[in-house]
């Protein structure tokens, strides 16, 4: 087996490339003969609207169907569109999300670099590294890149491409001792396993990916890693967490990385579908393997999403023989009854009802910020933190659950 070698950055200014034993007498020289490298160029075309920041803003954290459903969502408030925003109208728009979500793309992991970034992306990196040290002057270079380009996208997350231009970065160059270019490192656990000289034909780049994708976990279901989990987070979004499960359980058999997001997802789903038990099973299994990602904000949600759902269940048991129009006469006769909106609430929750829930708590809220239920002493801001647990459980990018929250700044500061 070839010794590896090891680049180690020893700080900001200087670069150094140890060599445990040499492979300059054993690397590999490629002519600059390619198969076709055409296949790999693709080019896209974006079109800028005209935007204010915050619409600008808004749309950056929306997909395109978000972004259309929130415009329309507007245009309707403002008495500019009959669209009525119902469940089977979300329904709708969850559908036609999920057909983009099946193309399963996830974000390549593309870098340039410099002396700012160079350990951060090459050294500290989880997945595979592949440096490419280049120059925008060489054909073979931009070759490089392109071909490079094309296998990072269509294997997203299997391995960082680092791009090194060199004619930006002569001190990085000179220290890599970079005599001919393109020239490629292949880095992993800060070692380095393979270095090209020149341009990899076609079956010998094949080669290399394949060996990336398998240090990185493999293929499952002829897709990587990360676009499995991928899917998995779009079903999750359009709750359907039976088939993200589906996922997650084959991911848990098949990646032999046992990823953090996996569990994390399987957290998600276990506690959209109110299973408790296999909630704490996958934390037990989290603690174990990731003691220090306990305390990550998603699992905090999970945790507080699933005393929601106790809250709700206990106030559906208590109140069973008590109807929502019996509520809803009670607070018409007595405005000032906030128990009787905050029990309204919780069954307006159950059934799907989430605008008319917000309404009623951002009501309390409204006359008493400090509002705590009568039957339970010890829960100070009562609305305030049932009204977060229910933004949480929902989508963050829903045009209610924006609106709303601005709704609760407003009054929360006022």
């Amino acid at each position: 087996m070839m010794n590896f070698n090891r680049l180690i950055l020893k700080n900001n200014n200087n670069i150094k490339l140890i060599i445990k034993n040499s492979f300059l007498t054993n690397r590999v020289t490629f002519t600059s003969s390619i198969r076709n490298y055409g296949r790999y160029n693709s080019s896209t075309t974006t079109t800028n609207e005209t935007l204010s920041p915050r619409q600008q803003e808004i749309k950056s954290r929306m997909s395109k169907e978000e972004y259309e459903y929130h415009q329309e969502r507007m245009r309707y408030e403002e008495g500019k569109s009959d669209l009525v925003f119902n469940k089977d109208l979300k329904a709708e728009k969850k559908e036609q999300e999920l057909k983009e979500q099946e193309k399963y793309s996830t974000e390549p992991l593309i870098y340039d670099v410099s002396m700012k970034n160079f350990n951060d992306v090459t050294m500290n990196s989880k997945p595979p590294v592949i440096l490419n040290c280049y120059s925008n002057k060489g054909d073979l270079s931009k070759l490089s890149n392109e071909a490079l380009e094309a296998y990072a996208k269509e294997y997203a997350g299997c391995f960082v491409l680092a791009k090194l231009d060199v004619d930006s970065n002569i001190e990085i160059a000179a220290e890599l001792k970079i005599t001919k270019l393109p020239t490629m490192f292949v880095i992993h656990n800060r070692e380095v396993l393979q270095q090209f000289v020149g341009l990899p034909n076609h079956e010998a780049l094949d080669e290399l990916i394949q060996r990336l994708i398998t240090l990185s976990g493999g293929l499952v279901n002829g897709k990587t890693i990360d676009q499995n989990q991928a899917i998995a987070e779009n079903y999750i979004r359009s709750n359907q967490d039976d088939k993200a499960l589906e996922i997650y359980n084959m991911l848990l058999e098949k990646d032999t990385t046992q990823s953090f997001r996996t569990l994390l997802g399987l957290v998600q789903c276990y506690t959209n579908l109110n299973n408790e038990e296999m909630v704490n099973q996958t934390l037990s299994t989290i603690k174990e393997k990731f003691p220090n990602e306990l305390d990550h904000r998603k699992i905090s949600i999970c945790k507080r999403i699933l005393d929601l759902k106790k809250e709700v269940s206990k106030a559906v048991e208590q109140y069973k023989n008590i109807s929502v129009s019996e509520f809803e006469n009670k607070i018409k006769e007595n405005p000032n009854d906030n128990d009787s909106k905050y029990d309204v609430s919780l069954l307006y929750y159950q059934q799907g009802q989430y605008e008319k829930a917000i309404n009623q708590l951002l009501e309390i809220i409204k006359f008493n910020k400090k509002y705590t239920r009568s039957n339970v002493p010890d829960s100070n801001d009562s609305a305030k933190n049932l009204l977060i647990k229910i933004f949480e459980s929902l989508d963050n990018q829903d045009p209610l659950v924006i609106k709303s929250r601005n709704k609760l700044n407003n009054i929360w500061f006022s």
